[in-house]
């Protein structure tokens, strides 16, 4: 499964200069977690989600809480490998980026919901069998004239 099937869209961006508590009031608003930080150049920057703006000072900014740089990966990507950058980098979210642009964003409550469907089936390792009398470990017997 692709990150373009599970992708959450349109993402809710936000300054870095913006204020930590304006973050706050645009998160509950949406209802999310997460914000992609974006420069004036629409550039990605980071993101910012709601851990992060936990015990910020009253004057504190976005671009002072977010986690930057931005882990990106393509809408082509495959679903294990967002889960498994997720899991390596500690993160919660993953930019979904598309010539250059910012196509979605996929997080670990989109993962979970996919694997909640039964979306994911993890298919055992099938085992290797040999006929009897045959394959490489066997030796026919010699025959006698």
């Amino acid at each position: 499964m692709r990150l373009s099937e599970i992708m959450s869209g349109p993402v809710v961006t936000i300054l870095p200069t913006a204020a930590a508590a304006e973050a706050r009031k645009a998160m509950k608003q949406a209802r999310i977690r997460h914000l992609v930080v974006m420069g004036r150049a629409r550039q990605i920057l980071g993101v910012v989600c709601a851990h992060d703006l936990r015990g910020t000072e009253p004057g504190s900014t976005v671009g002072d809480a977010m986690s930057a740089p931005a882990v990106t990966l393509p809408p082509g990507a495959d679903v294990q490998e967002a889960a498994k950058l997720m899991r390596r980098r500690d993160i919660g979210s993953v930019a979904v980026v598309e010539g250059g642009r910012l196509a979605g964003i996929v997080t670990t409550s989109d993962l979970l919901g996919l694997l909640g469907k039964g979306a994911l089936h993890v298919q055992p390792t099938p085992k290797k069998w040999t006929l009897p009398k045959r394959g490489p470990t066997h030796r026919p017997a010699r025959r006698r004239s």
